[in-house]
Parts: C-alpha cells; sequence; structure tokens
C-alpha cells in the first residue's frame, strides 16, 4: 500500500443549516486553464508510482466517486480495477471573507503550490487557484476521461437543489449513502427522485436500522447493496425489484427464506437475477432442512461443480459450500450456493443464481457470475492508494 500525505491543518465545520454547495463566494476570480490545473494536480503526485500512469491515461477507469462527507471533507474516489484505488483528498477550503487558510467550507476550493509543483511551508511562495466543486469535479473528469459520478453522501446538511447544480448535466451511475438518510425517508427519496437515471444503490450502515424505507426497495436498479443491522421480514424481501441485490442478515433466517424461495417459485420477484446474503455473525451454519424444507432440489457432486463454477475457489471448499439446483413454475431454474462459516473470521453466506446469470465485462466477453464465483463488482479489500492534495 502506498500512503503519499502532505501535513493537513483546519478543524472539521459543523453547520446547523443545510449549505448551498455552489454558491459563489465573495472571494477573487481567478481564470484557470485545463492545463494549468491538469499539471497542478500531476505535480502534487510527484513522488506517486501513479503519475505517468495517470499522465497517459493506461489505466482503465472503472469508477469515479464524488465523496461529500458529513465529517467536514469532500474528496474523490478513483477505481482503476477490482484491485486498486486510490482517494483524492481536496485542498484547503475556505470559509466565506475568512482570511485563515485552516478553515473549511464545502463550496470553494483553494488549491496552494507554488509554480515548481512542489510545496512550502512560506505561505508568500504560494500561487493560489480557487475553484467551485463543480469546477473541480468537472477538470477531474476531464483529466480522467471519465463520464460517470459515484455519488457518495452521509448527511442531511447538503440540500438536493445544491446536488442537482455541482451535478448538472453529469450522469450519476451510482448513489451511496448511511445511515442518516436511511432514517430521514423524506431526503432520501428526494435523493433518488433527483437522480432517477442511477443505475446503482449501496446503503450501508453500522448502526441498528428500523427497516430499509420500502420506497428502495420497490425502486428498480441494476445493482442494489444494502449492509444494514436490521432484521429482514418476508415482505421486504418480497418487494425486492432490482435486478443484482446483496443484502447482509444478522443471523440465518432459514425460515424466511425457506418461504422466500417458494414464493419466488411461484413467480415473485420477477427482476431478481441473483440474491446474495451475507451473515454479520461469525461462525454461523445454514440450518439446510429447514432452509430448503417442502422444496424439491438437486445437490451437485463434485465433478458437477466444476463445470458449474469455473472459479477453483469454489471447488477448494466443497466442505463449507452446497451447491443446489431448483426449478420454479415458470421455467426458471436458480441455483443456490450455501456457505458455512467453521473457520475463524469465515462469514456465512447464502446466494441465489437465476438461470445463471452473465454480463459484459469491459473487453466485450460474455461472462457468467458463476464462472466469477460470485460478484463481479464486490472489490476486494486491499492495494488502496490515497493522495492528500492538502498542505
Amino acid at each position: 500500500m502506498h500512503h503519499v500525505s502532505f501535513t493537513s491543518h483546519g478543524m472539521a465545520f459543523e453547520p446547523t443549516t443545510p449549505i448551498p454547495l455552489d454558491t459563489v463566494m465573495n472571494l477573487d476570480n481567478y481564470s484557470v486553464e485545463k492545463k494549468s490545473l491538469t499539471d497542478l494536480i500531476l505535480s502534487s503526485l510527484h513522488n506517486c508510482q501513479l503519475k505517468n500512469d495517470l499522465q497517459s491515461l493506461k489505466w482503465q477507469i472503472d469508477s469515479f466517486r464524488l465523496r461529500i462527507l458529513g465529517s467536514g471533507s469532500i474528496d474523490f474516489y478513483i477505481s482503476f480495477d477490482r484491485y486498486t484505488s486510490i482517494i483524492v483528498y481536496l485542498p484547503h477550503i475556505r470559509i466565506n471573507q475568512t482570511p485563515m487558510i485552516e478553515s473549511y467550507e464545502f463550496n470553494q476550493v483553494e488549491v496552494v503550490t507554488n509554480k515548481s509543483g512542489k510545496f512550502f511551508t512560506d505561505a508568500r511562495e504560494f500561487v493560489t487557484l480557487r475553484l467551485t466543486i463543480r469546477m473541480l469535479l468537472l477538470h477531474f473528469m476531464d483529466i480522467l476521461n471519465v463520464q460517470k459520478v459515484e455519488l457518495e453522501v452521509d448527511r442531511t446538511k447538503y440540500t438536493i437543489d445544491s446536488l442537482r447544480k455541482i451535478l448538472q448535466g453529469i450522469e450519476v451511475e451510482m448513489l451511496l449513502v448511511d445511515a442518516d438518510l436511511i432514517n430521514n425517508k423524506t431526503y432520501l427519496n428526494s435523493l433518488i427522485d433527483a437522480y432517477p437515471k442511477a443505475a446503482k444503490m449501496s446503503i450501508e450502515s453500522n448502526i441498528n436500522v428500523n427497516a430499509v424505507p420500502d420506497e428502495v426497495l420497490l425502486r428498480y436498479f441494476d445493482e442494489l447493496s444494502i449492509r444494514t443491522r436490521h432484521t429482514w421480514s418476508l415482505d421486504q424481501l418480497l418487494f425486492i425489484n432490482s435486478k443484482f441485490v446483496f443484502l447482509t442478515f444478522q443471523i440465518p433466517q432459514e425460515k424466511v427464506l425457506n418461504r422466500f424461495i417458494k414464493l419466488w417459485r411461484g413467480g415473485s420477484n420477477p427482476n431478481l437475477s441473483i440474491l446474495q446474503i451475507h451473515v454479520n455473525k461469525m461462525n454461523t451454519k445454514w440450518d439446510i432442512e429447514t432452509l430448503m424444507a417442502g422444496i424439491n432440489y438437486q445437490e451437485y457432486n463434485r465433478e458437477q461443480k466444476q463445470c458449474v463454477a469455473l472459479d477453483n475457489r469454489l471447488i477448494a471448499f466443497t466442505e463449507r459450500q452446497q451447491l443446489l439446483t431448483i426449478a420454479a413454475m415458470n421455467g426458471k431454474t436458480a441455483t443456490l450456493q450455501i456457505r458455512n462459516s467453521n473457520l475463524p473470521y469465515s462469514i456465512a453466506s447464502f446466494t441465489i443464481f437465476i438461470d445463471n446469470p452473465t454480463y459484459i465485462d469491459k473487453d466485450g466477453v460474455r461472462r457468467e457470475y458463476l464462472e466469477l464465483g460470485g460478484w463481479k463488482w464486490k472489490r476486494p479489500e486491499k492495494n488502496y492508494v490515497w493522495y492528500d492534495f492538502r498542505n
């Protein structure tokens, strides 16, 4: 892991009212050419091995995320592939009419460097460029040659109108929210309505929530990920209208899933292609008899598993995994992948692959999900790189 950090100063700014992020502040205006800002960003990475790759655009950008966080920071998360990502922290941000460079505001960005691209502590040598968040976002998108943005918001202090203005004319591919927005149904629904073309939705929370709003479950997404701490009901599972779905359970809920599978065989959840469930509790096992009670199924043996799933990991852990196949009344078939957690720090999982769904990868190759052993968009937690633009 590479971690490049310049010493940062500042304090978190916690306003009590929503901040209009697009507001133009009473500061001097500077004309910034694309080339000068590009050079500025790349010069900030002068000690990073990715500088040349960024400059020549050798890397395939997998996702580009605008992160607007309630902790007082705005930054960009750039993922190049399934294994390497960088987080670019924004530079100093001023409060209106406040000369202190240590202060933060959320709508005016100040990039500080000298002409040689190196950082110094003597403020008299600084050349200052002041940009709005939208201007910097557009420059980043232009430099990295990306057309879509993932929007991550974790507090309701940012107005929907402000977000709309910042991202006006920019396609938002994915929305990411946390528990604060889950418990604020009005704001969450307004956020979803503001970006009706968002194909992906991710909700994540480490605190207990009452329930995920039904409006989210009923909305169609190509990919829906919900990692929350609450008990799922059968009705909530039946409300799911998305295609690829990732959920977390607190404990195995075999009886609920048993009824869900039976209703799916009867025609429920017609858009569902993959449902993957992880159990948060460690060292748990699925009760197969309860899970599959009253359901006719066929179990794959070791040789058949190799035909269904080409990922060696699936073959290597046959003692912890089972593959079952079931048929629905409408002619669809489903493969159930059941994984127990009988090793330290492992988790139990349950996945339904309906008609062995496929997708087209970035090289134009049609691949099956079972061939990859699971979610194509679940990235390993490794090889992250942080770039800190703060002085």
